[in-house]
């Protein structure tokens, strides 16, 4: 139970820390946060947006690595980018049928939330955040379930090799 709580907890935490640098990021090049909130309310939520995304594709890489290992995440990193990429650049009216998952993407979500808090477009940020917590919750449910599939399995393998069986 340690274990798990520690990797679900933990990188929250230091994705708090990375997604309120990274958001500072954009304070020097005056983004205009006060297009539909008030400055400091915008980049406030910016700054969670950020976060949610990085919880919500953090812990799709977390259960990644717990399944796949870390030799073999390269490949879902490079798939999860595409999927998430090829849907965020055009507006979803204009894609073709196959990209019709893209509403339901974490950079999609991201991009269409900085979108109302920066330009002032429709406002659908509540939509956004909840597709990003969902996707965050849903990872942390898998993280905590693979973990625990993963640990089964080593203790049972640990046990028939101590008695020989």
């Amino acid at each position: 139970r340690a274990y798990i709580a520690f990797r679900l907890i933990l990188p929250p935490t230091l994705y708090l820390l990375l997604g309120l640098l990274f958001a500072m990021v954009t304070l020097p090049f005056k983004a205009h946060f006060g297009a539909h909130y008030t400055y400091a309310g915008g980049f406030f939520l910016w700054a969670f947006t950020v976060w949610l995304g990085m919880c919500a594709l953090g812990f799709a890489l977390e259960f990644a690595i717990t399944i796949l290992g870390p030799k073999f995440m390269g490949f879902f990193l490079v798939a999860i980018i595409i999927a998430n990429v090829s849907v965020a650049s055009v507006p979803h009216e204009l894609q073709p049928w196959i990209y019709r998952y893209g509403v339901a993407m974490p950079f999609y979500n991201v991009g269409r939330a900085v979108r109302t808090i920066i330009f002032d477009t429709k406002n659908e940020v509540a939509q956004n955040l909840g597709i990003l917590l969902a996707w965050a919750v849903f990872s942390m449910i898998t993280v905590s379930l693979a973990t625990w599939l993963m640990r089964r399995k080593s203790v049972n393998e640990y046990r028939r090799a101590k008695h020989g069986v």
